[in-house]
């Protein structure tokens, strides 16, 4: 699969939490509708901003099918970070958004036990990759 390069705005959105601290999926739409409406084009999901790192993987895993689904409705291209402090766990994620339509993933390496290497970094972004052998790869 030929992913086409990212031209114009690309938004990091935060992830919309109800005040118990819950997922709130349902303000997905409402974001991405003000964000197209704004001249996005494309948004970099479950990344910094996206509080990633206090999601579990389940919530990671709802956030990025809900903007899959809602980029499909209003024509925003969704990037999914799915990298972290577990290689596995990112390889996962990256399958799962595949699964549900992802082109693009993005990953940073572990950062705890972090590679010590190039050799190592790059044998990290095999494995996220290897979940979503079809799509690109942002590191």
């Amino acid at each position: 699969m030929r992913t086409e390069p990212y031209r114009g705005l690309v938004a990091a959105p935060h992830t919309p939490f109800d005040v118990e601290g819950h997922l709130e999926l349902h303000a997905v739409a409402r974001q991405a509708e003000a964000l197209a409406l704004s001249g996005v084009g494309a948004v970099f999901v479950g990344g910094s901003t996206g509080e990633f790192a206090a999601l579990s993987h389940d919530e990671r895993v709802a956030l990025a099918e809900r903007w899959l689904a809602v980029g499909r409705e209003t024509g925003l291209r969704v990037i999914v970070h799915v990298g972290g402090t577990a290689v596995e766990a990112g390889r996962e994620l990256a399958r799962r958004a595949a699964a549900a339509g992802a082109t693009t993933i993005s990953a940073l390496a572990p950062f705890y036990y972090r590679p010590g290497t190039v050799e190592e970094l790059l044998a990290c972004c095999r494995e996220f990759a290897s979940g979503a052998p079809e799509a690109a790869i942002y590191y």
